[in-house]
């Protein structure tokens, strides 16, 4: 009978070694992706190299899956790789991701033997390779990070409204709407993001991430713990400032406009999902960390980061639609 036959390195490896060192979306050939309904897997299907690729990013669980093939004909060959590390960008786009790669080839007899599985080493693919995605920042995500949705969605805590985040059961959560009104390129966003005292994991860090279409219009990193505040500037005497952002490009109404919240441990890794650290009768789950509440206050576009009239509303705070995959239901 038929055996599993050994993948053809000659080929596959030099095609993999493409992905080393990758980082202009220069490299990337018309192609196509698309999110599975559940939001759990990023699929893949482009040529490359002369051969085609077919491929499932599943990103809690940091793993690639899939076959690579010759349109001229000839058997498949198949590839699993374990996400790694990246370069900590921020850019969902420009992010570098590294893989532990394995190759194999066709299994035609049971059992499928694990031995016909081939080392491929490590490959670097630019984050732009599984763009665009449901979640516009899915390629930042660590491995083992959900977000509950029991705790987040409008609120009018601060007597206005906002749309707040628990970040104890959603240590990763991304958020989505298309603006209101059209932006200028170089016309003053006001932003005001508040987050309440920032207890856990102490060493960890907080970031938020703001994309206006596809543009990376701000990132920032703050460490825990952090007494309550805003996001943003400080004055000398460390009061908060007003977080004015600048776009390059223009954006007509309808431009999607997104953003991202994501706890990490002292070791850049995401906060484990399921490993409690206390637990709240009312919610029902325990806490994954206790960081606090998220909000986002105001969206604003015109010039008023000097204090001038408000800007124009860019946002509904009650139609933010959460766009990152969600925990498993409870059993």
């Amino acid at each position: 009978m038929k055996k599993c036959k050994r993948l053809r390195l000659a080929t596959i490896l030099p095609l993999l070694g493409l992905g080393l060192g990758l980082a202009s979306p220069a490299w990337a050939q018309p192609s196509g992706r698309q999110t599975t309904p559940d939001g759990r897997n990023i699929l893949v299907n482009r040529a490359e190299g002369g051969l085609q690729w077919a491929i499932s990013y599943t990103p809690n669980e940091g793993t690639i899956t899939g076959n690579v093939f010759d349109p001229g004909g000839g058997d498949p060959s198949y590839i699993w790789c374990e996400r790694v590390g990246d370069d900590g960008s921020r850019d969902p786009a420009a992010i570098q991701i590294d893989w532990r790669c394995e190759g194999a080839s066709e299994c035609a007899q049971s059992p499928c033997d694990a031995s016909g599985w081939i080392d491929l080493g490590l490959v670097r693919l630019g984050g732009f390779f599984f763009l665009p995605a449901r979640d516009p920042f899915v390629t930042l995500q660590k491995p083992g990070s959900y977000c509950d949705p029991i705790r987040f969605g409008f609120s009018t805590e601060f007597g206005a409204p906002s749309w707040e985040v628990d970040t104890s059961v959603c240590p990763y959560a991304s958020m989505s709407q298309p603006i209101r009104t059209p932006v200028e390129a170089g016309e003053d966003i006001v932003v005001r993001v508040w987050h309440w005292k920032l207890l856990q994991p102490a060493g960890g860090a907080l970031t938020l991430t703001v994309l206006l279409g596809d543009e990376l219009i701000h990132s920032e990193e703050v460490k825990i713990p952090r007494d309550a505040t805003l996001f943003g500037p400080r004055t000398p005497d460390d009061e908060p400032l007003v977080l004015c952002l600048h776009p390059k490009n223009p954006a007509p109404a309808g431009t999607p406009i997104s953003w991202n919240l994501q706890i990490q441990e002292p070791s850049g890794e995401a906060v484990p999902t399921g490993v409690p650290t206390e637990s709240i009768p009312e919610l029902g789950r325990p806490l994954h960390s206790d960081p606090g509440v998220t909000h986002m206050l105001e969206l604003t576009v015109g010039s008023n980061c000097e204090g001038e009239p408000a800007g124009r509303p860019l946002v509904t705070h009650d139609t933010w639609e959460h766009v990152s995959e969600g925990l498993p239901p409870l059993p």
